[in-house]
């Protein structure tokens, strides 16, 4: 079998690799590693989120069952700078309260109201909050896009004890949108889930290029899904024009090779509830 020909020149490669990293860079400084200590007192990584402020006031965004590690004495908590952990309690809604059924929760998603005037992430450790402007509206509308989705995969997890520094590797992976009549074969409805082409493929770290393969993706549950506005010109180099909040990973699909996705409308309406009550 002949081998696969890029119908893209080098030059072209070229671009599409730059627009790719600028997508990549502008997505990943509103990922968040969140940790939780170990017996031994050692931050562990357990997943990822995001804050999102609304009227003033910072919300924290994750997967539930990334939440459901949440103990009273050992609460979970991301770095707000290279030295303050912001520990992540307060008013919360969930989409179930069942953690033996969780495999069976299709939203599996948990919103905290961090308390008035704490969680926004410093431009220290680069990193920020998300504003309103910055979200998409109505994802069933959503149609033939790229996804970007920047997480910590466990896998890349490799504090050194040493020298006291934590080292997370924040992986920017990017796929297709899927087909509605994959919706339909897997029982997703468009108007609560995103489906995402994953091909362990794309791949990026937020300093450079590391290959054609993801991590494991263990770890990346409650990142943030980002989708891309734009079209490719006449050389077929992609033009990425804006990129909107979507979605909150919350699943990896092996047999429908895809990412599963809770929509962003669905994270809204837990902070309007949140900020009302």
């Amino acid at each position: 079998m002949s081998k696969r020909e890029n119908p893209l020149n080098p030059r072209q490669m070229e671009d599409l690799k730059e627009a790719l990293s600028i997508a990549a860079d502008a997505t990943s400084r509103f990922s968040l590693p969140i940790y939780k200590l170990t017996e031994s007192g050692l931050p562990d990584l357990v997943g990822t989120g995001f804050v999102i402020d609304f009227h003033g006031s910072c919300y924290f965004v994750t997967a539930a069952h990334v939440m459901d590690h949440h103990e009273v004495d050992r609460p979970l908590f991301y770095f707000v700078n290279s030295k303050q952990r912001q520990y992540i309690e307060g008013p919360c809604r969930t989409s179930s309260t069942n953690v033996a059924d969780r495999k069976n929760d299709q939203i599996d998603l948990t919103v905290v109201k961090l308390p008035d005037g704490e969680g926004r992430p410093s431009e220290e450790i680069q990193k920020s909050v998300i504003f309103p402007g910055m979200i998409t509206q109505d994802t069933s509308k959503i149609g033939d896009c790229r996804f970007i989705v920047p997480g910590y995969p466990l896998t890349k997890y490799d504090p050194d004890k040493k020298q006291k520094l934590l080292n997370p590797a924040c992986f920017t992976w990017m796929g297709k949108s899927i087909p509605d009549e994959t919706y339909k074969r897997l029982k997703f409805k468009k108007s609560q889930n995103l489906l995402i082409q994953f091909g362990r493929k794309h791949v990026m770290r937020t300093d450079e290029i590391v290959g054609s393969m993801f991590p494991e993706p263990r770890g990346v549950s409650g990142s943030p899904v980002w989708h891309t506005v734009g079209y490719r010109n006449e050389e077929r180099i992609l033009v990425i024009e804006e990129i909107f909040l979507a979605g909150v990973l919350i699943e990896h699909i092996p047999e429908g090779k895809c990412f599963l996705a809770t929509s962003i409308d669905i994270v809204m309406s837990m902070i309007i509830d949140l900020d009302g009550a």
